[in-house]
């Protein structure tokens, strides 16, 4: 064997060495936009439980009628607000998000574009004030916090994006729905069982 040859094969120990495998995010981690009708004017709070069960629930096997979340942690990114013009009726309110307080935080820091009163649909977007109570990621522990206030006008669309995560040892938030088929998904009202902000383009038991 030529000393090329041997060189070549030489045992380096540094090659048998077992080399930590590189660090990973154990829990599932999505980030979607969600879009609701508004079939009556309405002032509704939006919670954490409201927010995770909008996101996507599964309908449970005992008689079809309780869904649970599927995801356990959400924060929340965006919400955008779209109200047709001329609207209807003239005395509709303005679109508008009012974030929750708890915590303190600088009102300053948040952050709207708005086209309201303009010729075409009235735009309403309203980004949480950075570091707010709003702003932070909660789970499903904190169900009936409210995450924001929500006024929209008949015939609006809302867009909400939010950033989730699902259940590893964190249990779902539950509701009681109308009947659906055990095990299917279905997407629930923004604001829960007062059913006003309804689920677009996804199954829903509203």
């Amino acid at each position: 064997m030529s000393r090329k040859m041997s060189r070549r094969n030489k045992f380096k120990p540094q090659d048998s060495e077992l080399k930590q495998p590189p660090q990973t995010q154990a829990s599932v981690a999505v980030r979607h936009t969600y879009a609701f009708s508004v079939p009556a004017t309405a002032t509704e709070g939006i919670t954490v439980g409201t927010l995770l069960c909008a996101a996507g629930s599964m309908s449970t096997l005992v008689a079809g009628t309780t869904c649970v979340s599927v995801f356990s942690s959400v924060r929340v990114r965006k919400v955008s607000i779209w109200t047709p013009a001329p609207a209807v009726p003239a005395t509709a309110p303005s679109p508008l998000v009012s974030w929750a307080s708890a915590g303190g935080h600088d009102c300053d820091d948040e952050k709207i574009t708005s086209s309201v009163g303009s010729a075409g649909a009235s735009a309403f977007v309203a980004v949480p004030p950075k570091g707010s109570f709003s702003d932070l990621w909660w789970d499903s522990s904190a169900a009936a916090s409210v995450v924001f206030t929500l006024t929209a006008a008949i015939g609006s669309v809302i867009h909400v994006d939010l950033e989730l995560r699902m259940q590893n040892d964190l249990a779902g938030v539950s509701q009681a729905t109308g009947a659906g088929t055990p095990g299917n998904m279905y997407y629930l009202p923004l604001d829960g069982t007062t059913t006003k902000f309804q689920a677009i383009g996804l199954p829903s038991l509203a």
